[in-house]
């Protein structure tokens, strides 16, 4: 997601995707052609490399991160999911000695984990939102 100004100005969240469209279907005033053909181009090429979920089983840098499930990973969890376990990697902590947790069947869940959770939830809803405003105005 990136975010562009619309005709007032206001600010609003646009796919990549449909961002570069609209910059490739910008036309000269006076000979009609396309603005930047260089450019979609380039754009193109770059936007067609292989990205998301699946790159992670190609590099398996990070063992077995992707599962059984990954067809329905959206790439920004992948990369929170990746993020993660590179920090637990990096610090040699379990997620227990991270949360001060002795047994995660009976200890309380850690408060910070519990906001972190919410917070995500509530952006995965606005995504969804956004997602089903933009394929009402195709």
């Amino acid at each position: 997601m990136l975010y562009t100004s619309d005709e007032s100005g206001n600010q609003v969240k646009c796919t990549i995707d449909k961002y570069w469209s609209k910059v490739f279907n910008l036309k000269d005033d006076f000979t009609n052609d396309y603005k930047y053909p260089t450019l979609a181009k380039l754009v193109k090429a770059c936007l067609s490399c292989f990205h998301g979920p699946l790159v992670e089983s190609a590099f398996n840098l990070m063992d077995r991160l992707v599962t059984d499930y990954r067809t329905s990973l959206k790439i920004g969890s992948l990369d929170a999911v990746q993020t993660i376990k590179y920090d637990l990697i990096a610090s040699k902590e379990t997620s227990c000695e991270k949360y001060g947790s002795k047994n995660p069947m009976t200890d309380p869940i850690h408060k910070d984990l519990l906001l972190n959770m919410n917070r995500s939830w509530k952006t995965y809803q606005e995504d969804l939102k956004t997602c089903i405003f933009q394929m009402s105005h195709l």
